[in-house]
């Protein structure tokens, strides 16, 4: 199954005339209310006893708790030719060290060899547009969520857009 660790975020008002902007986009397809997250590590394919082999590992690692501050949005890869528009997460000591911590914890050969930029994706794009309007315009956007847990999800692709499903659940101290 394809799998991932992530934290899962709340969705505020403040995002709904964003979410309606994207979602007029041709080939957009924005990120649906439940699916908010923040990806700690992309696992990819992994079978059931890979995902008790992390389940079992995370279960040791003392991880803190820690707070999502969303500052606006940005574009991967840029906003000329954006793919991907996400909620920009201010990074934090907590959040690089449950990173670490994480990443560590699933081992090696597992997880994306990216650098970690931590976001929340909300829109995806079938061919690169232009965004920088749109990031202007919702700079102002913010939030500040305290994040008490973090899970291992499957995510099943369909054509409406993925379906995340939580596996594990591991309480932060």
């Amino acid at each position: 199954m394809r799998a991932f660790i992530a934290v899962e975020v709340s969705r505020f008002s403040d995002l709904e005339p964003l979410f309606e902007e994207i979602g007029r986009i041709p080939g957009s397809k924005p990120v649906r209310t439940e699916a908010l997250h923040m990806t700690f590590v992309f696992l990819g394919e992994v079978d059931s006893a890979g995902i008790n082999r992390i389940v079992l590992s995370l279960s040791s690692v003392q991880m803190r708790r820690f707070s999502v501050e969303i500052r606006g949005i940005g574009c991967f890869p840029g906003e000329q030719r954006a793919r991907v528009v996400f909620l920009n997460v201010a990074s934090n000591p907590e959040i690089e060290e449950n990173y670490h911590l994480i990443h560590k914890s699933v081992g090696p050969g597992l997880g994306s060899r990216e650098p970690f930029i931590p976001h929340i994706t909300i829109g995806r794009f079938r061919s690169p547009v232009k965004l920088a309007s749109i990031r202007d315009k919702y700079s102002w956007i913010k939030s500040d969520q305290e994040i008490r847990k973090v899970g291992i999800f499957s995510s099943r692709l369909t054509p409406d857009g993925p379906i995340y499903r939580p596996i594990a659940e591991f309480q932060l101290k």
